[in-house]
């Protein structure tokens, strides 16, 4: 425990008293009183703080944290003492990741639990670890203050973002995936086939009950079924230094990473095959095709701990690799940059052969920072010459777009505001036109 702003101006008030002591024997009276009393506040507010013995702060979060999102903590304390207290909570998340919020104040009641909560945004994936919970107690008279620290030590992995996909989930049995920019429509001409049985969940359609199962298990089983037509998608990643410049907060790997996360469980629901490729000036590692949502989830774990690097990519040696693992005809999504006019030829170069066998789909994240430059009014001669600069990288850009797609090669220059949309937006748009 220790003195507060409040008993250290009664210690001033009591003070005065000694001060005009000479003055008569009434103050010197005055201030034996005062101190006896401020004695016996202190002794009594120290007895109320004991109240703090019988509070417990807990944190309640996320296993895991999306990288790009917004990810929620709550604080909770439980008061189980006689006497009201005020308190002051503070958390310790990890010294790297932005707050917003994080500091609370408030009055707790005898029995009751008050929660606060609090939004934090990871700066890069990797392992991170949370500190103690710091709750500081002040009773009414608040001459006193005791600080606790409450243990809750916890490591937390920041992954890809989780969070659309928990997104897509939602309003995927809700049919509402409009509202996050997807469109889906019924493919026509498909049959459908029985693939598992699950538990029943809120918002799933009555017709995909099945009867017979519910009765045996006395609980709500629905069907889920999937296309017939199973296709091979082949996520495609640069880690070469194109990749490695920051739109905003987040570089262009970890964007698109957060894509190939998406793409990846979307595709597992379409019955898909997905596998995965990450390339630099080597090969930096291949996961086999696979499908369902355990293949999801092991694209979740392949992704975690790749990083851009300061490298040029050698895209012969990485589609060379690409083609004699995959023989048969595949959606291949490569996820690059087109960012100066010598690797974009070299990637041309070397996606043009892929393409007669494949079906290959360029995703080149757009700089809107360039943009921005273009569409300012220039105030001196510096800006003049940036926005010039800016206009020759995107006439590059645009020409280096027109040769893919005159090479056979889908291309979509994605925003990074909505990157993971607008490729599962492709990808659905590909599936209902039968194009692998």
């Amino acid at each position: 425990m220790f003195p507060s702003a409040r008993l250290a101006i009664g210690v001033g008030l009591v003070a005065i008293g000694l001060l005009l002591a000479p003055l008569g024997a009434g103050w010197a009276w005055v201030t034996l009183l005062g101190n006896l009393l401020l004695a016996a506040l202190v002794w009594l507010d120290y007895w109320w703080l004991r109240q703090a013995d019988h509070c417990t702060a807990t944190r309640d979060r996320e296993e895991v944290f999306s990288l790009g999102a917004v990810n929620p903590v709550r604080v909770v304390v439980r008061h189980r003492g006689r006497w009201p207290l005020a308190i002051e909570v503070a958390d310790e998340p990890p010294v790297e990741f932005s707050l917003r919020g994080g500091r609370f104040q408030a009055h707790l009641l005898p029995g009751e639990t008050w929660e606060g909560r609090y939004e934090v945004f990871p700066p890069r994936r990797g392992d991170y670890r949370f500190g103690e919970i710091k709750v500081r107690f002040r009773t009414r008279l608040g001459l006193l203050v005791r600080q606790r620290s409450f243990p809750a030590e916890a490591a937390v992995r920041v992954y890809p973002n989780l969070l659309d996909v928990r997104k897509y989930q939602l309003l995927g049995r809700r049919d509402l995936l409009a509202q996050m920019g997807v469109h889906q429509r019924r493919q026509r001409g498909l049959a459908l086939e029985f693939e598992y049985l699950r538990e029943y969940q809120p918002d799933d359609e009555l017709r995909r009950v099945d009867w017979k199962a519910t009765a045996r298990r006395g609980e709500l089983i629905v069907k889920e079924y999937d296309v017939e037509r199973s296709q091979q998608v082949l996520l495609a990643l640069d880690l070469g230094r194109t990749m490695a410049s920051r739109l905003g907060e987040l570089t262009k790997v970890d964007l698109a990473l957060n894509a190939c996360v998406l793409l990846a469980y979307v595709a597992s629901l379409w019955n898909d095959r997905v596998g995965l490729l990450a390339f630099a000036d080597d090969i930096v590692g291949y996961l086999p095709f696979g499908k369902g949502r355990f293949q999801a989830a092991r694209v979740l774990e392949f992704l975690y701990p790749l990083e851009a690097r300061s490298v040029e990519t050698d895209y012969r040696r990485a589609f060379a690799y690409l083609n004699a693992l995959c023989r048969r005809r595949s959606l291949v999504i490569v996820f690059t940059d087109l960012i100066d006019p010598d690797s974009s030829s070299l990637l041309i170069t070397h996606l043009r052969p892929l393409a007669r066998q494949h079906l290959v789909l360029c995703v080149a994240l757009s700089d809107y920072e360039l943009d921005e430059i273009l569409h300012t009014v220039p105030r001196e001669p510096r800006d003049l010459y940036e926005q010039a600069v800016a206009l020759s990288l995107q006439q590059d850009r645009a020409q280096a777009l027109a040769a893919l797609r005159a090479g056979g090669i889908r291309t979509l220059n994605a925003s990074p505001q909505d990157l993971s949309v607008q490729v599962v937006n492709r990808y659905l748009a590909l599936k209902r036109k039968g194009a692998v």
